[in-house]
């Protein structure tokens, strides 16, 4: 699931739904831990934690140390910093695509939507091994997204047409929601 990070920026979570995106990034994260046990993962959050001291500590933990070891550095909310910060951030990343075969896993995660034209989310869509968008939940999708779920947490588990459509109208289209209270009923049966 998870690649060494060859001459690429690794993988990039966005998107509107923050709660499946904090989803992929926990399982990415577990994927990571059970394939390099000895590995160390390293979290930065620039939503509270943005100025350009806490990008330089980010980058000096995608830094070598003297012995090779496995490293997965996320970096979440990238798109709060502000300009000197980012440029920062950007320059390590220029640097960093041009370099040779690495042992670091850098995992980039945005709970929120992005724009495109953004400079730093122009450079991770193109450099990034992996871009996963995660949308909010449609309500023409609400049906398939909760069978879906569903048959993850109880694959015999099953829905009568009529609960199906009573559960999807009380739930709405929060997935948190959806997830829990499926965990509820698959528990409760």
């Amino acid at each position: 699931l998870l690649e060494r990070v060859v001459w690429q920026a690794g993988k990039f979570l966005h998107g509107e739904d923050g709660f499946l995106v904090n989803r992929r990034r926990l399982a990415l994260q577990k994927v990571f831990a059970q394939k390099y046990p000895n590995a160390d993962i390293f979290t930065f959050d620039f939503e509270d934690q943005g100025a350009i001291e806490d990008v330089r500590r980010a980058v000096a933990a995608c830094e070598e140390g003297l012995f090779a070891a496995q490293k997965m550095v996320i970096f979440l909310h990238p798109f709060e910093l502000d300009e000197t910060a980012e440029k920062l951030l950007l320059n390590f990343l220029e640097n960093f695509t041009r370099k040779e075969a690495k042992e670091i896993t850098l995992l980039f995660v945005h709970p929120d939507k992005i724009k495109k034209t953004h400079p730093l989310a122009r450079f991770l869509i193109k450099h990034a091994d992996k871009t996963e968008v995660f949308s909010k939940l449609q309500p023409k999708d609400t049906a398939a997204f909760i069978l879906r779920e569903l048959n993850l947490i109880d694959a015999r588990a099953r829905f009568a047409p009529a609960a199906l459509r009573l559960f999807s109208d009380s739930v709405g289209t929060d997935t948190a929601r959806i997830i829990t209270e499926l965990e509820k009923l698959a528990a409760f049966k």
